[in-house]
Order: C-alpha cells, then sequence, then structure tokens
C-alpha cells in the first residue's frame, strides 16, 4: 500500500478513453453495490420481495409525512419545517423529488440569507450530488465562516471535481494544492470524517443502519437547536457526514446497467475514493510497523456523542482502514492492468 500512495495523488487526470475505460471497469465492479434510489444500507434489497415491499411501505409513509409538512406550511412559513420536508425529499432518494428538496433548501436561504436553521448544510451536498459544482461554490463562498464539518467536505469534494478537470501542469499543480489543503482542514476538523468519507465513497457503510437512522432523526428533531448539527470533530457527525455523502464516488448499480442509464451518482467524482483513502492512510504508518503515527483504535467522541456510538465506530476502525486498502490496492492494480494492455 505504501508504494501505492505515491502514485496516487490525484484523480481523474487521464484521457478520455482511459477514462472510459475505467467507469466501464469500476460498473463491473460495482455490480452488487446500492444503485441510486435504493437504501444503500439494506443489502439485497434490489434483489429481495420483502425489502422491496418494505421500501414501498417506508416511501408512502414519508410522503403522508411530506404532505402533512405542506399542508402546515401553508398556513404558516417556517424555515424549519421546509429543511423537515427537504430531509424527506432527500431521504425518498429519488431523483424526481430532487428539485423539489433543492427548491425548498433555497426558498429557506431566500427568506432568511442568514440561515439561523442551517439549511445551507444540506443543500451544499445535494447541490454537489447533481454536479452543480458551481451554484454548490457560490454556495460556500455565501457563506464562508461557516468552517462546519459538512462545508469542509462539501469544498473538499469540489477541489477534486475541480483538479479532475485540470489542464496544464500549472493547472493542475494549483488545483492539487487547494485539494491538498481542503484535506487538511477537514482531518483536523474531523478525522474520523476523512476516514468514514473515503471509505463510504463507492456507497457501502460498515456503520449499522439503526445507528445512522438514530442519529438521522435525532439530528432532525432537534433542528430548532442551531440547526440540529452535532459537536464538530466527534463521532455522531462523522457517521452523519458518512451518510451524507455516502456513495460520492459510486456508479449505477447491476440494474441500471443493463437498461443503459448507469450514470455517476455525483458527476465529476471519479476518482474521488482512490484519492480519499489514499491521503487518510498517508497520515498513519503501514500496519504493523512503525512509520508515521499509528492507526487509531479509539474514536474521538465530541460532547453530546452517546457511549453507544462511539462504540459502534470503534468496533469497525479495523474494517474502515482495511477498506481504504483495498481501495487503494485495487486501484493500483487496475493502473498495471492498464499499462500492460498498452506494453
Amino acid at each position: 500500500v505504501a508504494c501505492c500512495l505515491l502514485g496516487l495523488g490525484r484523480p481523474g487526470a487521464m484521457p478520455g478513453a482511459e477514462k472510459k475505460t475505467r467507469k466501464e471497469k469500476a460498473a463491473v465492479a460495482a455490480k452488487g453495490r446500492a444503485a441510486p434510489g435504493v437504501n444503500k444500507y439494506m443489502p439485497d434489497q434490489s434483489r429481495n420481495a420483502h425489502a422491496s415491499i418494505a421500501a414501498s411501505s417506508g416511501a408512502q409513509k414519508l410522503l403522508k409525512r411530506a404532505a402533512l409538512l405542506q399542508t402546515l406550511l401553508a398556513r404558516k412559513e417556517s424555515a424549519e419545517t421546509r429543511i423537515r420536508l427537504a430531509e424527506i425529499w432527500i431521504e425518498l432518494n429519488q431523483s424526481k423529488y430532487h428539485g423539489a428538496a433543492r427548491e425548498t433548501l433555497e426558498t429557506c436561504l431566500k427568506l432568511d440569507p442568514g440561515d439561523a436553521m442551517c439549511a445551507r448544510r444540506v443543500l451544499a451536498p445535494l447541490l454537489l450530488s447533481f454536479g452543480e459544482h458551481e451554484a454548490a461554490a457560490a454556495l460556500l463562498a455565501q457563506y464562508s465562516n461557516d468552517t462546519s464539518a459538512v462545508m469542509l467536505c462539501c469544498g473538499l469534494l469540489l477541489s477534486l471535481a475541480e483538479h479532475a478537470e485540470a489542464e496544464g501542469e500549472e493547472e493542475e499543480e494549483e488545483s492539487q494544492a487547494r485539494a491538498d489543503s481542503a484535506f487538511e482542514r477537514l482531518f483536523a476538523c474531523n478525522w474520523q470524517a476523512c476516514a468514514l468519507l473515503a471509505a463510504t465513497a463507492r456507497g457501502e457503510s460498515p456503520i449499522p443502519e439503526q445507528t445512522v437512522s438514530e442519529l438521522r432523526e435525532a439530528r432532525i428533531a432537534k433542528l430548532a437547536s442551531a440547526g440540529g448539527w452535532p459537536e464538530v470533530g466527534g463521532v455522531s457527525e462523522a457517521i452523519l457526514l458518512s451518510e451524507v455523502f455516502s456513495g460520492c464516488a459510486g456508479v449505477g448499480g447491476e440494474e441500471e446497467e443493463a437498461e443503459g442509464t448507469c450514470e455517476d451518482a455525483w458527476p465529476g467524482l471519479e476518482g474521488a475514493a482512490v484519492w480519499l483513502s489514499a491521503m487518510t492512510l498517508g497520515k498513519y504508518g503501514e500496519a504493523g510497523e512503525g512509520g508515521g503515527c499509528a492507526r487509531p483504535a479509539r474514536a474521538s467522541a465530541a460532547r453530546g456523542d452517546e457511549k453507544r456510538h462511539v462504540r459502534v465506530l470503534e468496533a469497525v476502525l479495523g474494517e474502515v482502514f482495511e477498506e481504504l486498502e483495498m481501495i487503494v490496492v485495487e486501484a493500483a492494480g487496475e493502473d498495471e492492468e492498464e499499462e500492460g494492455e498498452e506494453g
């Protein structure tokens, strides 16, 4: 892995034909991963009839809640109600509701430019998932004083998308420096978020769905309190961010590929999983060796983190770092295979 780290410093800088080949291989490797519109944390949901029925029932409940919230908004304008409504549109995880989520959140910002409810922290990742990089960058610039981990994550992913499009040596070096700086800021803010962001970038998560659901519901329930976001630098924040950005470097699943509708889940971020994994691993020494800092076995809890959630993260930290290693090694193997084909 140490040898691979030196050669995988940036994503996406490859000729068009090679990008297509890499994407086709990624699509094949992604078979069995979560497809867009499918709950990533329920294994085999797309193939399991009982899971499909449960998902349909859950969607109906969400739509009923959305209808109720829309009725409440018709009676009285409320930023809190709007954010709750947008969260439902996003949780439904279907493209036909994405426009409604975006419009709902942008209305919040128009009615309250100061954004006391932190609607921006929901909108920024949503814009990135659409590939609306200019709009996301403008939002980050508008609220540049917000140094929360979710906004730092957005800034990092934007810098990676920019770096992937860089042309010429000077532009590549400048965008590389911006990406490196963005990573350092996020790592200093919450190293656990960096590790989970990389580990879940392909659409799978080691965190149990029950834990994710508990934290998501707790955050939404506390919307009236500074947007409901947990303490910066802690376990709850990292787990929530891993859900928000899960699949940011993923591709469509087997069904979408067969139908010819397989698309990037987060346009412009191909290669992000490799870069994030290499950068995170580079902060620590090799497993079992003395170089660098030892990989953490304990989580860094913040005020408000519950002990049971801390235990959940600590139980999977080893698995998380193993996943990062696998991502880097697989990428190095693909590079060697392509070089062999060219030779």
